[in-house]
């Protein structure tokens, strides 16, 4: 096929040694959790209830579950033996209005995720967007990046 790459050239690749290997998740697709312990709603969690705009009705609701089995997931990113992990943060988890004070039973729940991570592997970090907040996600991102980034640097990572 014109433009394909041939075998013998795939069978001499190899990544680099210092290659670092790793995943990445986004919260919407493996949190769950979506009306939990005060998280607000954001704006997947709108357009996935919404009636006829995903086939079959699938919404993010569960997802992996991974909000409360965020320590299974890490315990299997080790025995893959991945370096590296980026996850994102669901904003509206955080400040579930999208303006005023921020729901503390949210942060504790990254403050662990962060802490067990940061015993794992190196971090970095996203985000999506409170429903309210639609159109100031990228303060999240100035407010949250450099606090969470602070806690990797105090730990030595």
């Amino acid at each position: 096929m014109p433009g394909s790459v041939p075998e013998s050239e795939i069978q001499r690749t190899r990544f680099p040694e210092d290659f670092i290997w790793g995943a990445a998740t986004a919260a919407y697709q493996v949190e769950g959790a979506w009306n939990e312990d005060g998280k607000g709603e954001s704006i997947w969690d709108r357009f996935a209830h919404t009636p006829g705009k995903i086939r079959g009705g699938v919404t993010g609701d569960v997802a992996c579950d991974q909000y409360h089995r965020y320590s299974e997931d890490i315990a299997l990113a080790r025995q893959l033996n991945l370096k590296s992990y980026r996850f994102s943060i669901s904003w509206p988890r955080i400040q579930p209005t999208g303006v005023g004070a921020p729901n503390m039973k949210g942060i504790d729940h990254y403050s662990r995720l962060v802490d067990a991570q940061l015993e794992a592997t190196p971090t970095a970090l996203a985000g999506d967007s409170a429903e309210p907040r639609l159109n100031r996600t990228a303060e999240a991102h100035v407010i949250l990046t450099p606090a969470f980034g602070l806690r990797c640097r105090q730990k030595g990572h």
